[in-house]
């Protein structure tokens, strides 16, 4: 596990909290799921870039045929743009071909881990942003952070549902957001929740 991605974890966990496991997820995994979407986002871009370059072209060898007039010169710049238009989609084709080295990347800044009182999803992002969503067995709430390197972020609270909604409530750019956090948790404990036993 990355030196990063191991302190990040050791300081979400609770001094009254146990860590019972703690893994990271495959990145070949995280790599393969991605690859079926980045072929259909490649193949989407180029087809587009394509449908945009051949009626441009077709239409600049027919009025080229007129050349000098005024039509011949707004037909110039209207396949000027085309082409440019599909060379940028080309570009986009090639970059989500990418899209499975980025899922990969992401499954190396993930972690997961149980402890003595919830489970935790575990995200570190670049700048030090920490993104951590965990589920506590008995609790009311599930919550999810995004906290910066100086502590500030924003806290994500998702009641139970009610009458089949689920509802959500942001505490958005707070400063010291774990502390937040960890205030809601303890606050919010039901009886007996701090222990799965």
């Amino acid at each position: 596990m990355p030196v990063r991605v191991r302190q990040a974890l050791l300081r979400e966990i609770d001094e009254d909290e146990v860590l019972r496991w703690a893994g990271q997820p495959s990145a070949r995994a995280f790599a393969w799921r991605a690859v079926g979407a980045a072929v259909a986002g490649a193949l989407f871009a180029w087809t587009m870039g394509l449908a945009s370059v051949v009626p441009a072209w077709m239409t600049w060898i027919e009025v080229g045929e007129i050349s000098g007039n005024d039509s011949a010169r707004r037909a110039a710049s209207t396949v000027y743009v085309a082409i440019g238009l599909g060379a940028a989609l080309a570009l986009i084709g090639l970059l989500s071909l990418m899209w499975p080295w980025f899922a990969a990347r992401r499954a190396r800044r993930t972690v997961y881990a149980v402890t003595s009182t919830r489970v935790i999803s575990l995200l570190v992002e670049r700048a030090g942003t920490v993104r951590s969503s965990s589920v506590e067995p008995g609790h009311p709430l599930s919550i999810s952070r995004r906290e910066r390197s100086l502590g500030e972020g924003d806290v994500h609270l998702y009641p139970t549902a009610v009458q089949g909604r689920p509802g959500m409530l942001s505490l958005i750019a707070i400063r010291d957001a774990r502390e937040v956090e960890r205030v809601i948790r303890r606050t919010f404990d039901p009886p007996g929740a701090g222990s799965l036993g």
